[in-house]
């Protein structure tokens, strides 16, 4: 992955833009540029796919409305959200993600040992956000709602934006 991916964040300001506007600064890649195993995991299509599971195009979004950028603790962050988050989520698949993600996974997909804490404390918040499910939302309905009104309907803890 290429620099300018890896050190995109959302603009400082991102709270009063819509969901477009700064998804439209993210730098993007398509679906099958992900690598099989996590498509395999991570993806709702997938016969396999864990609890949380979200296709790209609205994982991104969640990027944007917890304001995390792209790097690898980010990536643990959202998905640790967004697992935790999910109501059917159950421990065994937290076992088979924290195992894929940090031994079988290709190397740039990869999580260290503080990218696996990261993605604990960020299942313990989605699991205490009020809202669940947020991995079902209609993104594209509401692409043209502020991020500050997101973050306001989902009820993200202020503590979570970093």
């Amino acid at each position: 992955m290429n620099n300018a991916y890896l050190n995109w964040q959302p603009p400082v300001n991102s709270g009063e833009l819509t969901l477009l506007e700064v998804y439209d600064t993210l730098p993007g890649r398509a679906q099958e540029q992900i690598n099989f195993l996590v498509r395999l995991l991570e993806n709702p299509t997938s016969p396999v796919c864990l609890s949380g599971a979200i296709d790209l195009f609205n994982h991104g979004r969640i990027h944007i409305i917890l304001n995390c950028g792209l790097s690898r603790n980010d990536e643990a962050r959202v998905i640790g959200f967004t697992m935790g988050n999910d109501t059917r989520l159950q421990k065994w698949e937290l076992c088979v993600f924290e195992f894929f993600a940090r031994y079988i996974y290709p190397t740039v997909y990869r999580f260290n040992q503080e990218q696996i804490e990261i993605f604990r404390n960020a299942v313990a918040l989605g699991r205490s956000n009020p809202i669940k499910n947020i991995h079902q939302y209609d993104f594209k309905s509401n692409l043209n709602k502020t991020i500050r009104n997101i973050r306001d309907e989902w009820q993200i803890m202020p503590n979570f934006i970093v």
